[in-house]
């Protein structure tokens, strides 16, 4: 959305496409962030858990 086009329709529409886009962000890191640490355990398990049978 462009800041120009939102102008034109108000200030509320402005707020709450700038708080969509603020929860949209937050749950998106967080979202990615559980991901990548997820990956990064079971990345590390498979090096070097696969080299030690015991």
């Amino acid at each position: 959305m462009d800041v120009w086009f939102l102008g034109q329709l108000g200030a509320e529409v402005m707020a709450v496409v700038s708080l969509g886009n603020l929860w949209s962000t937050v749950a998106g890191i967080a979202f990615g962030n559980g991901l990548l640490t997820a990956i990064d355990t079971l990345v590390a398990q498979s090096f070097t858990g696969a080299n030690d049978p015991g």
